[in-house]
C-alpha cells in the first residue's frame, strides 16, 4: 500500500500558502492530489496548520474515489498514522511535477529524485530544494519505506518533516536519481515559489491544453479563441452552464417548431447549438489542462444529443411525406462528411451553429426545403470526392 504525504505550511514573500495558490482554475495541492491519485497512493495524508475550504474538497474527492483523506499538524500524528508495510510518496510544498516524469521515477520504486546544485530551481529556490551532497539538491519528491517514519518520533515535534523524511530516507539507504538538468529546467518541474513563476507556469498550461483553431470551422474556431481568452476562468463551472443551457434551448427550438415558429424555432436551436459546442469546448479544454479523460456514457450524449434534436426540429417542419427523410439525410451526410475529411474540413462539417444559421436563412425566404438539399448534396459529394480510391 502506498501512502501520500503532502504539506501546506510553505509561504510565499505575501504570506500566501503555496499550496493553495490557484493553478488552472484549481490550488496546487489538487494537482499534488491527482499526481498522487495516478501513482497509485490509496491513503492521502496532508499536514497542514488550519482546516481550509480546499482541503474539505479533497476529501470530498478523496472520499468518492474510495481514498482515505486525513489532516494531521505534526510528525507525532505522523507516526501513528503509517505502517511499517507502506510506502511514503513525498512531494515538496507547491511544486507540480509532469505525470510521465513522476511515473517514470518512482510510479514502481523506491528512490529520492535529485537536479543538480546548478540548475534554476536549486539556485533560485536553496531553502526548498535542500542540498543532499556536494553537487545534487533534493528534486521534490521521493518514495520512502514506510518503517523510516517511526524515527520521527525521535525528532524535535516542530521540526519539518518532509525535510526531516529526507534526511532520514539517505540515511535509511534509499538510493538516488538524478533528473536530466534540460528536464529540470524546462515545464516538467514547476515551482509556484511566487507570483511571476505561477503565472508563468499557469500560461504554459493554458497554451499547451489549447486545441489548435481551424477557421474553416468558424463558430468551432470562435468557441476556442473565448475559452484561450478566457481560462482558467470558467473552467469549473463553463462546460456545465453551456452544456445545460444548450440543451435546454434545443429542447425550446423542438416545442416552437410544433407551434408553427419555424425560422424562430431554428434561430433559437443555432443559439443552443452554438452554446453546446461551447460546452463541449471547455470539457475538452479542461480535459487536456487536467489530463482527464470523458464520461464515456455523457461525452456520447452531448456528442449525439444535438444532433437528434436538431433532425428533430427540421422533420417537425415538414408534412409527412418524403420531405421527411431530408432533414435526416442531411444531419446525417454531414456527420459522414466529417468523418471523411482531415482536420481542416472536419471543423466545417462539425460546425452545426454554422448549418443552422444558413437553414434559418432559408427558411426566412421560404426555401428551407431547398436549403436542406443542397447542403446534403454538398455533403454527399465531398464524401464522393474526398477518396475516390474508396
Amino acid at each position: 500500500m502506498r501512502t501520500a504525504l503532502l504539506t501546506a505550511q510553505r509561504r510565499t514573500e505575501d504570506g500566501q500558502l503555496r499550496a493553495f495558490l490557484p493553478l488552472g482554475g484549481r490550488g496546487v495541492i489538487f494537482w499534488q492530489y491527482e499526481l498522487a491519485l495516478s501513482l497509485g497512493c490509496q491513503k492521502v495524508i496532508c499536514i497542514c496548520e488550519d482546516q481550509h475550504p480546499e482541503l474539505l474538497q479533497l476529501q470530498h474527492d478523496a472520499e468518492a474515489n474510495g481514498v482515505e483523506f486525513r489532516t494531521i499538524r505534526g510528525s507525532l500524528q505522523l507516526v501513528s498514522l503509517v505502517s511499517t508495510d507502506q510506502d511514503i510518496l513525498m512531494m515538496l510544498d507547491g511544486l507540480v511535477i509532469d505525470t510521465d516524469l513522476a511515473k517514470s521515477l518512482v510510479e514502481s520504486r523506491r528512490l529520492i529524485a535529485c537536479i543538480k546544485n546548478d540548475t534554476i530551481l536549486a539556485r533560485d529556490f536553496p531553502e526548498d530544494f535542500e542540498r543532499i551532497d556536494a553537487i545534487r539538491a533534493w528534486g521534490g519528491i521521493a518514495a520512502i519505506r514506510g518503517d523510516l517514519v517511526a524515527r520521527l518520533a525521535e525528532m524535535p515535534p516542530d521540526s519539518d518533516v518532509t525535510s526531516l523524511m529526507i534526511r532520514i530516507a539517505l540515511q535509511g539507504g534509499t538510493p538516488c536519481e538524478t533528473i536530466d538538468s534540460e528536464v529540470s529546467n524546462e515545464d516538467a518541474l514547476s515551482f509556484v515559489g511566487d507570483a511571476k513563476s505561477l503565472q508563468r507556469r499557469e500560461t504554459k498550461l493554458i497554451g499547451r491544453s489549447a486545441e489548435h483553431i481551424l477557421w474553416s470551422g468558424p463558430v468551432n474556431a470562435l468557441c476556442n479563441w473565448i475559452i484561450c481568452k478566457l481560462a482558467p476562468r470558467g473552467l469549473q463551472t463553463g462546460p456545465r452552464n453551456s452544456l445545460s443551457v444548450g440543451l435546454i434551448l434545443l429542447l425550446a427550438s423542438v416545442g416552437l417548431s410544433i407551434l408553427g415558429q419555424i425560422v424562430t424555432a431554428i434561430s433559437i436551436a443555432a443559439l443552443g447549438a452554438f452554446l453546446v459546442t461551447l460546452g463541449n469546448a471547455w470539457s475538452g479544454f479542461r480535459n487536456r489542462l487536467y489530463g482527464k479523460t470523458s464520461r464515456h456514457f455523457l461525452s456520447h450524449v452531448f456528442r449525439y444529443l444535438p444532433d437528434v434534436l436538431i433532425a428533430t426540429l427540421l422533420c417537425i417542419t415538414f408534412p409527412i411525406s418524403f420531405e421527411l427523410s431530408i432533414p435526416i439525410f442531411a444531419i446525417g451526410l454531414a456527420r459522414i462528411a466529417a468523418m471523411a475529411s482531415g482536420p481542416k474540413w472536419q471543423a466545417f462539417w462539425r460546425d452545426r451553429t454554422l448549418h443552422m444559421v444558413g437553414f434559418a436563412f432559408a427558411a426566412s425566404f421560404g426555401q428551407l426545403v431547398s436549403g436542406l438539399l443542397v447542403f446534403a448534396l454538398m455533403a454527399l459529394g465531398f464524401v464522393l470526392m474526398r477518396d475516390r480510391g474508396n
